[in-house]
């Protein structure tokens, strides 16, 4: 199917594009007018058709989601998913405390955990407030001192926070 609408596209290009664009005397504004309109039109159907179905929802089965049932906002809800989990006490002295810092890379990092639940014998918690560097006790703020000191496993997921300033504050 991509080649025969790649073929469809070369001969119009040839047709409408490249044609008049070498026989320069035959070229009018009419024409490169009605071709930019009809270019325009024909792009932004396929733009309103793939915003109004949400993408292609079909292309990825383990989506597990039907056509009819996506909508607007289906990834909205799969991107905050982890806010869930956002400052949450650790409270379950029986399960492993994984705490998450970081930006959208720690989201990305919870959704896959959860997709797979890696986790399903951990209480989770997230914090998106991570100074990049710790530089003294009051840098940190209480919450998240406190679950950091209550945390079994610490999970960095963010490209700005300084590996070697957290290594040594620890």
């Amino acid at each position: 199917m991509v080649i025969v609408v790649t073929l469809l596209l070369a001969a119009l290009t040839w047709l409408f594009v490249e044609k008049p664009f070498r026989n320069k005397n035959r070229v009018s504004r009419k024409s490169i007018v009605v071709t930019s309109i009809v270019t325009g039109v024909c792009i932004s159907i396929v733009g309103l058709v793939v915003y109004i179905n949400s993408g292609f929802v079909n292309r990825w089965p383990e989506m597990n989601t039907k056509i009819a049932a996506a909508g607007r906002g289906l990834n909205a809800v799969y991107n905050e998913r982890p806010f869930q989990y956002k400052s949450v006490p650790f409270k379950d002295p029986e399960k492993s405390n994984i705490l998450i810092l970081g930006s959208s890379y720690a989201r990305d990092f919870i959704n896959a955990a959860l997709e797979n639940s890696y986790f399903s014998a951990s209480e989770i918690s997230y914090s998106d407030n991570v100074p990049i560097c710790i530089n003294g006790e009051n840098a940190v703020d209480p919450g998240l001192r406190k679950l950091i000191s209550e945390t079994d496993y610490l999970i960095f997921g963010s490209p700005t926070i300084s590996f070697d300033c957290w290594k040594h504050d620890f």
